[in-house]
Order: structure tokens, then C-alpha cells, then sequence
């Protein structure tokens, strides 16, 4: 997942900034239990547990017109996870299933960079997120 967005801040006629940043889920993990109410062959269930996610962010923006900024911060976060689902038996192995996870990811403070034409800055900033994820599948059983 990714989101992009360009911002211009115009201050005053000599002072402002223009840029783009970007903010990247590259994966997400997770353990969680199931729990549900089966119904012949329907089991409809929730769920809960931890998830992990790793994030990137990244902007690049000019300031007054002078020099290049190029910031950048990455973290692996921990959060939660909860969900709803439906299984359905079509045969003995063989089922199919609709899921909904929200995961939540709190904020946490990670380390950044931000280099300039001349220097390196290090400082932490505060970054989190959240994702809706919607699952559809097929499962076969071997027993």
C-alpha cells in the first residue's frame, strides 16, 4: 500500500516550499485467533490478535527556491488486529471464505534523516497508520 501527495506552502512572496511525500505499508504480519459459531457448514467467526507492519516514509521538497531536501524514515511497527469472517464447508476438503481485517498501527517515535545539499539532520519524528484489508479465498483441507 502507498500513498503519495505534493504540498506547495507559500509563507511570504520570498519564503515557501513545494514538494512530494510518500508513505509505503511494504508488508504486514500477523498471529490471531479465531473464534466463531458454526452453523452446518457456515462458520462465522471474529478475530483478534497482534500485527506488524513495516512503514517507509519518504518526502523530497525545495525550500525558497534554494536547496534540495530529501527526508526519509522507516520502522517496523506493532499494533493490533481484529476481523470478521464467514468460512463456508462446499465439501468435505474443500471451503471458501470472506474476510475483513482492520489492522491498527499506534504511533510510535522512529529515527529520520533529512539531507540538504550540505548536511545530514537526525532527529525522531512520530509516525503511525492503519489498514482495512478485505480477503477472499479458496482452502483445501488435507486429512
Amino acid at each position: 500500500m502507498k500513498g503519495t501527495y505534493s504540498f506547495n506552502a507559500i509563507y511570504s512572496p520570498t519564503d515557501f516550499e513545494s514538494g512530494t511525500a510518500t508513505a509505503t505499508n511494504t508488508w504486514d504480519a500477523d498471529i490471531a485467533a479465531r473464534f466463531g459459531l458454526a452453523i452446518d457448514r457456515a462458520l462465522i467467526y471474529g478475530k483478534a490478535g497482534v500485527a506488524w507492519g513495516q512503514f517507509n516514509f519518504a518526502s523530497n521538497y525545495q525550500y525558497s527556491g534554494s536547496s534540495t531536501y530529501n527526508y526519509n524514515a522507516a520502522s517496523t511497527l506493532t499494533g493490533l488486529i481484529i476481523g470478521i469472517g464467514l468460512e463456508y464447508g462446499i465439501t468435505a476438503n474443500w471451503t471458501a471464505k470472506f474476510e475483513y481485517d482492520y489492522l491498527d498501527f499506534p504511533a510510535k517515535s522512529i529515527n529520520a534523516s533529512e539531507i540538504d545539499d550540505r548536511t545530514t539532520y537526525l532527529y525522531n519524528e512520530t509516525y503511525g497508520g492503519n489498514a482495512q484489508i478485505v480477503k477472499v479465498g479458496i482452502n483445501y483441507k488435507f486429512y
